[in-house]
């Protein structure tokens, strides 16, 4: 039974998760069968790039807080807006270039065999994500699931 509250994000608990799937870069590590070294060395990309994304996410999410907090009918509620505005930008792209930063690491770990696999992996994605937009094209909406 799901209940609603802080510990809830997108239909699972933060701390037990309901299944075990990876997500992110560490779905198609591990569809791919890496060997025991290439697992060792994606883990330790991974765990390196953790602080840097933590840090940059704290930082905008203190951006967004100071919004919040800032009535919009302050007499310098436009300039805060401008400013944090810059701030976030910035701070996106420092996400982005680590982000692809660790893509590049990630992949060259890759053996020829691996980069076919993810390819494939890949394109079936996006067979399946096009599938999706057709029918929500079609229905207006999400079709209903059952």
């Amino acid at each position: 039974r799901h209940e609603r509250g802080p510990g809830r994000w997108h239909g699972h608990w933060h701390g037990e998760r309901h299944d075990w799937r990876p997500r992110g870069p560490g779905l198609w590590l591990h569809a791919l069968n890496l060997t025991g070294a290439q697992r060792e060395s994606a883990h330790a990309i991974l765990h390196g790039a953790r602080a840097d994304l933590r840090d940059l996410h704290q930082q905008m999410r203190a951006n967004r807080i100071k919004l919040a907090q800032s009535p919009p009918d302050a007499a310098d509620h436009a300039a805060l807006v401008a400013q944090i505005s810059r701030v976030d930008a910035a701070l996106f792209g420092q996400m982005i270039v680590k982000r692809e930063d660790v893509r590049t690491k990630l992949y060259a770990l890759l053996t020829p065999e691996q980069k076919q696999r993810l390819a494939a992996m890949r394109a079936k994605m996006a067979a399946r994500g096009a599938h999706g937009r057709a029918c929500r094209q079609a229905y207006g909406d999400a079709p209903p699931r059952g």
